[in-house]
Order: C-alpha cells, then structure tokens, then sequence
C-alpha cells in the first residue's frame, strides 16, 4: 500500500527494498496474518458456558463420553503475511485468502484421544456423516456427545435427515457453540499448531503438502488413527487454555459431584458393616448375595439400597475418567 501510495499518487520512484528498511526502522515486523472473525455475543457465551455443567451432567449419567469437533484446510504456498508493531497481530479478511483448498483434515478430540481423518477436498456435509459413521463403527460401544461450531456443514438439513434415519442416532449428541466463539474449541489450538508447522515448511505441491502434514499428524496418532500415549499430555494442554479452562473447571465439578456419591456410599456402608466384624468392605461388596441371606428382611432393604447406590455412583465414575 506504502509503495503504491508513493509511485501513483506521489509519483516518486523509490525502490521496494527502501519501504521495506523503513517499515522496519519504525517498528513494524513482517507477520503471518490472522484471520478477523465477527464479534461474539459476550451474553450468549457466559449463558453457554452457564449452562454446560447441567448439559454435560445430563449426558454423562446416559454414559456419552464427550468430544469437540472442529476441521482444518491446509492450502499450498505460503500464509498471508502483512506488517505490524512488535508485539501485535497482523490480520486480513475472511475474503482475503484465495488459495484453494488442498487437503480437509476433521479432528475429533476429548481429553485423552485425538482422532484425524483426512480427505482430499473441501468439507461437505456428506463428509461430516461419514466422519460420524467411522467413529461409530471405530467405538461401537461408545456414545458421544460432540461440541462444534455452526457451521453449514454442520447444521444442514442434510445431517438433520442423515440423524433421524440412521440407526446409530443415540451414538450421537450435538452441543452447538456459540456463534463467532472459535476459540471456546480446544480443537482450534491443535489446528493452529497444524497450521504453524505447515507454515514452517512450505509445500508448493500436493505431495509435499500430504508428506508435511502427516509427519505432523504422526506426532499424535499411529497410521490406524490411535491416539499415542506420548501425545496425551499435549492433548491435554489444548484445553487448559485460556479460552478452554472453563471446560476443565466444570468437567472437574461433575467429576467431584459422582466423587462425594461414591464417598457417601462407602461411609454408609462401612456403618452398616459392623454387624460383620472381621470382613472388609471390598469383600462386603463383592459378596452381595451371599451376606444378605444373613440379614433378616428389614436389615436387607437399606443394605441392598445403599450397595445398589455405591454401584451406580461408580460405574458413573468409571465412565467418565476412562471412556473420556
């Protein structure tokens, strides 16, 4: 813009080498430019983050192991890049990008697991159902509840359908976030790290583009998408962020809540224990049946309520540090 101004409507020949030394002069620093997103409603995001914990207790109990979602195009050539003072970002428009997309990597990420599928185009919502559909048929077991954006792709009445019709619908729970709050998705600091190190090696062609971005994509997953034990920590650490803490401070209470149940059960247990002075309460628990024929019909009943108690409690427990 600075040489333009001077050449055309200045009309003074300079050379661009002299824009660049004086940009510098006055503090100005060459940077890769981040993206402007709209403004978030501030109301609707403390609502959401208000209203999770009563959400994520819901799903929980029902056994859904919780999952955020979020996809990444990576495109060939370098990032676009604009002056600012040292210290700050340079940004561009939305608009401003015109490189095609050349690869879509989908992430799913919860807090100990990482999963990545890669396709070779731009994201559709017949790639969204498909990606759904390998992660049903990878965890059969399992039940989800995925965080993501509001996305088109996400949010069509092509999914809408695809959810009513298919028979893994209870598999599937959508928890959308707040409109123009990206940095409320964990997955986003992954793709900003996926996007760093693309930047560091810049591929002209598809094939070195595929070769970076697996060698990247190694670091946290093997070549049948398991998530490596050794990338667990850096896992973890996307959601300790500073947009993200409010999802480890309100998973920790619900972890805290089945915590105390499972306390209260045990104490409870314990007191009604007495009645069988050299027997543990692990033994207690894991021979039910037999200790209750000792028990006339009224001592049976709070006994057999408070083991059925302890059980649910941690089971529920179980489910939330192991499937998650």
């Amino acid at each position: 813009c600075i040489f333009q101004f001077l050449t055309e409507n200045l009309k003074v020949k300079v050379n661009m080498r002299y824009v660049y030394y004086f940009l510098d002069k006055m503090g100005f620093r060459l940077k890769v430019a981040t993206k402007i997103h709209y403004k978030y409603d501030e109301e609707e995001v403390k609502g959401f983050i208000k209203s999770l914990r009563a959400r994520l207790q819901k799903y929980t109990d029902q056994g859904y192991s919780v999952l955020y979602m979020d996809e990444t195009h990576q495109k060939l050539g370098d990032g676009l890049q604009g002056y600012a003072f040292g210290g700050d970002e340079a940004y561009s428009d939305h608009s401003a990008s015109t490189r095609r997309t050349a690869y879509t990597y989908i992430v799913y990420m919860g807090l100990k697991m990482i999963s990545v599928t890669e396709v070779c185009t731009t994201m559709t919502s017949q790639l969204f159902i498909t990606s759904l559909e390998n992660l049903a048929f990878k965890y059969p077991n399992k039940k989800f509840l995925i965080i993501l954006d509001n996305a088109p792709v996400h949010t069509s009445k092509e999914v809408e359908d695809w959810l009513k019709k298919c028979r893994n619908k209870k598999k599937f729970a959508f928890l959308y976030l707040p409109k123009y709050a990206p940095k409320l998705n964990p997955v986003e600091y992954f793709n900003n790290d996926f996007k760093g190190e693309m930047r560091k090696k810049v591929a002209h062609t598809k094939k070195e583009l595929l070769q970076n971005a697996r060698e990247f994509i190694h670091k946290f997953v093997d070549d049948n998408n398991n998530t490596l034990p050794s990338a667990v920590p850096k896992i973890s650490s996307y959601f300790r962020a500073k947009h993200c803490k409010y999802f480890i401070n309100i998973y920790s209470q619900v972890l805290k809540s089945y915590c105390t149940k499972v306390k209260v059960a045990k104490k409870l247990l314990q007191k009604l224990s007495w009645r069988f002075k050299n027997i543990t309460l692990d033994m207690l628990i894991s021979n039910v049946k037999a200790l209750l024929k000792e028990l006339s019909k009224k001592e049976r009943e709070p006994v057999q309520r408070c083991l059925d108690y302890y059980s649910k409690a941690s089971n529920q427990l179980n489910i939330l540090i192991y499937r998650s």
